[in-house]
């Protein structure tokens, strides 16, 4: 019976191999046939044995039955490993020898015919080698002109990918026999693969030459376009261009992950540990299910909660709480590697809130989002649902509540995790804090959006500040935009990729803002310096363009040419300040009108023109000028006998010969002041004659010497009149208010005002005049504080009246100080003296006799 059950194996385990798969691969089917014939005929031997096979004494019949047997089999095997290959040998490629390998593999066979089949693994990775090698040979004879009828670009990635298919098709089923690539050869195989990479390398250079070539088509064709616009079609389509620049302008950033922001970070970090959370959740059901299989096949039953196996229920839990506890805690010190790592991660800006520099998000945000990030980490253990005590049951949702009892509430109770996520929020704190550090000489810009940019440029322009100061601020500023200009656009902090690009480009903004500012400042009254210089020259153009027909026309010609040559140097200094200044605003890029380019570029040409041309004039009028001198010098006589005879008027009738009469010299003061301007004037008129006809410049003493005492004596009549003034004011007063501190403060204010005056004018008669009616005024004061003495009566006022020959009503209702004025008292002192003395004794007697009486 043993016998059978070995024949029947043998049988067997030659039917698979000589079975259909191997008719398939070497197509010999003949061969096979013949081959399972011999195989069937086997246990022809066995079945016509004549004897008893257990009959101990026919143990070496029986012997020989088998060795005859194992002679034939191992016939067999070693025409079926030849025939194996034969097969090899026709495969024309590792691939197709890897499956027929797999086929054998999985086939019950022979022992003989499995250690061959597992050498021929070896024969397989060597094969491949070859085959990587003649790729390899291929693609360095071809990478520069590939075989392939396509367009360059296209062709030459099509058949690098080609290429790459081949290497990779073959080696990924090696993959999944792992022991197999660990061999010597496998690892030779594996360094094979090297190759790939310059297949890749090839690809991604083939297809960024495809790209390059078809954004510079893309390119040349917007700056070809650009170039065929008119001026006016350009500025109608300006903001249509503006938009095209802008969307183009992306084409010249590269995009990668680290363009994120924290927000979707941290909602890609929670998208794959969902991923990965809902796969383990799975595999945590399939314990669950395992274990209940585990019930059925020990105790029959599947029920989940068998008594016996409480124990292997907790077993299983508490490796399910270890497991889960050391993927979360290894999940945050993987994380708390990579906050503090030097890979960025996500992007965070920095951006200008005026008046702050502020972190877009901010601060507070990105530390929240993380720690919530952190935070679901301890809580996708919340979808490990906890088994019911005693079974591998799930347990229920507690009533009114969608959340079922779980392993979350043991595992954030954790020490390790907790400390854990304590590092990580200490790391993070810091790390947006030294985000914040970081952005500190940033502030140090803060004056420029702090300030009005209107007010304190306009206070500046107030002052009137010449080119050269304009120029230092706008050098600094320039310093300013270029130092931003050299700022990093960006700055790795550990996990953050900190984006400084909006922050550089709004304060380049705000610099150019100050620049066009204070250009625009500097332009306004450089602009009109230029267009008043140009009227000036269009002017003086045109007067030299007028004919001189008459005495005055050729003295306006004459002086515009003098002018023109008195000029010459102011004019050669203003024009190098306008230009200096343009060379300025053109030097910090400040626009400008064409206008005014094209004004400044011509001025010095209008210049040079326009004095050329006066010195031309003025050689053509040298006959005319001849025939007008002779008039000029009888009317120079003409005057000299004008000013002798206003001179003559001046010192005898003059407001300097009035005279004690100083309100008839005020009188006729401006009179005189007309006249001698008129006299001046002409004065001047034929001096500029003069100069016109090259003649020598006649001076006229006298009158300069009226000059000077017309002046002095309106200085003092200016002093007259408001010390007349005064008096009038301080007429109006009753006397029995009188203030002889108000009066002598006045005069003495007049006094003083006239000892100021230069010598040479307090010589003048009018000035000693003056001051005598001043000390007059001074000398009467005593005299009217006298009279203010309560021991005058009416008998006295009476006597007073009689002894000065004045008269007036002693009312006080209209008894003002003009009354006492027009008397005059410095005339009568004496006299005021005996009566204040008389009444003052009168009043004394009065007293004493009163005294007596009582």
């Amino acid at each position: 019976m043993q016998c059978f059950t070995v024949t029947e194996i043998i049988l067997e385990e030659f039917y698979d191999i000589f079975g259909p798969e191997l008719k398939g691969v070497t197509g010999d089917l003949k061969h096979i046939d013949e081959m399972l014939c011999r195989v069937d005929s086997l246990v022809l031997p066995i079945e016509e044995v004549n004897f008893d096979p257990f009959n101990i004494c026919k143990k070496s019949s029986w012997k020989t039955i088998m060795q005859d047997l194992n002679t034939t089999v191992e016939t067999i095997d070693s025409e079926a490993i030849s025939l194996i290959d034969q097969s090899f040998k026709t495969l024309r490629s590792s691939a197709a020898a890897f499956d027929v390998l797999l086929k054998f593999k999985h086939m019950r066979s022979r022992e003989a015919i499995s250690n061959h089949l597992m050498r021929k693994f070896n024969h397989i990775l060597a094969l491949y080698c070859k085959e990587v090698d003649i790729i390899n040979e291929l693609f360095k004879a071809n990478k520069d002109n590939p075989p392939l009828n396509k367009p360059p670009v296209a062709g030459s990635i099509k058949w690098a990918r080609s290429l790459l298919y081949r290497i990779k098709h073959t080696i990924l089923p090696f993959l999944d026999l792992p022991e197999m690539l660990e061999s010597e050869q496998g690892k030779v195989a594996k360094d094979k693969l090297r190759m790939s990479h310059q297949l890749k390398a090839h690809d991604r250079g083939a297809c960024d030459t495809m790209y390059v070539d078809e954004l510079r088509k893309l390119v040349n064709c917007f700056h070809s376009v650009m170039d065929s616009l008119s001026d006016a079609k350009f500025i109608m389509l300006a903001q249509q261009m503006k938009a095209v620049k802008k969307v183009m302008h992306f084409g010249c950033e590269r995009l990668n992950w680290k363009s994120l922001d924290v927000k979707e970070f941290c909602e890609h970090i929670e998208r794959e540990r969902g991923k990965s959370v809902n796969l383990l959740v799975m595999k945590y059901s399939d314990i669950g299910h395992s274990i209940i299989k585990t019930e059925h096949l020990i105790m029959d039953t599947s029920s989940g909660k068998a008594k016996c196996m409480a124990d292997y229920y907790l077993y299983w839990e508490e490796k399910v709480f270890d497991s889960l506890t050391k993927m979360v805690l290894r999940s945050i010190q993987a994380f708390n590697v990579a906050v503090m790592g030097r890979t960025a991660l996500f992007q965070v800006d920095a951006i200008l809130s005026a008046p702050e520099i502020v972190l877009q998000p901010h601060n507070n945000e990105i530390y929240w989002l993380i720690m919530h990030c952190l935070s679901d980490c301890v809580e996708s253990t919340k979808k490990f649902v906890r088994w019911m005590r005693g079974t591998c049951i799930k347990c229920p949702p507690k009533p009114n509540e969608s959340v079922a009892f779980s392993f979350y509430s043991d595992v954030k109770q954790h020490p390790q995790i907790n400390e854990s996520a304590i590092t990580v929020s200490q790391n993070i704190q810091q790390l947006v804090l030294s985000l914040d550090q970081y952005l500190g000489p940033w502030r140090r810009y803060r004056p420029l959006w702090e300030k009005d940019i209107t007010i304190i440029n306009e206070k500046f322009a107030a002052s009137h500040p010449s080119w050269v100061v304009y120029d230092d601020k706008l050098l600094f500023l320039s310093g300013v935009r270029h130092e931003v200009m050299l700022k990093p656009l960006f700055n790795i902090e550990h996990i953050i990729h900190l984006n400084l690009k909006p922050l550089v480009h709004t304060v380049q903004k705000i610099v150019e803002s100050w620049i066009n500012s204070l250009g625009g400042l500097l332009n306004n009254p450089t602009k009109e310096d230029l267009f008043n210089l140009r009227d000036e020259l269009m002017e003086l153009d045109a007067k030299l363009k007028q004919s001189p027909d008459t005495l005055e026309d050729l003295k306006s010609v004459l002086g515009t040419i003098s002018d023109i040559k008195c000029m010459s140097a102011d004019v050669e200094i203003r024009f190098i300040d306008i230009r200096e200044r343009y060379r300025t605003l053109a030097m910090y890029k400040v626009e400008v009108g064409e206008d005014e380019l094209e004004l400044v570029a011509s001025i010095g040409q209008i210049w040079s023109d326009l004095f050329t041309e006066s010195r031309q004039v003025d050689r053509c009028l040298t006959n005319a000028k001849k025939s007008f001198t002779q008039i000029t010098k009888e009317k120079t006589e003409e005057f000299k006998k004008e000013v002798s005879i206003f001179a003559e008027s001046f010192d005898m009738h003059g407001p300097g010969a009035v005279g004690d009469d100083l309100e008839k010299g005020l009188t006729i003061l401006e009179t005189y002041e007309a006249d001698l301007a008129n006299i001046m004037a002409g004065r001047q008129k034929l001096a500029n004659a003069e100069k016109l006809f090259d003649l020598p410049v006649t001076v006229f003493p006298e009158i300069i010497t009226m000059q000077k005492e017309m002046m002095g004596l309106r200085q003092i009549y200016d002093i007259y009149k408001a010390q007349k003034d005064a008096k009038t004011d301080w007429s109006q007063t009753l006397w029995v208010h009188l203030d002889i501190q108000l009066l002598q403060d006045g005069v003495e204010g007049f006094s003083k005002s006239l000892r100021q005056l230069p010598k040479h004018v307090r010589a003048l008669p009018v000035a000693y005049i003056l001051e005598g009616r001043l000390k007059e005024f001074r000398e009467s004061l005593p005299l009217l504080l006298d009279l203010k003495n309560d021991a005058l009566r009416d008998r006295h006022w009476k006597e007073l009246m009689e002894r000065t020959g004045t008269n007036f009503d002693m009312n006080p209702d209209t008894f003002t100080l003009e009354n006492m004025f027009a008397m005059e008292l410095h005339k009568y002192a004496n006299v005021i003296g005996d009566i204040v003395t008389s009444a003052v004794k009168e009043l004394g007697i009065e007293k004493a006799s009163i005294r007596l009486c009582q």
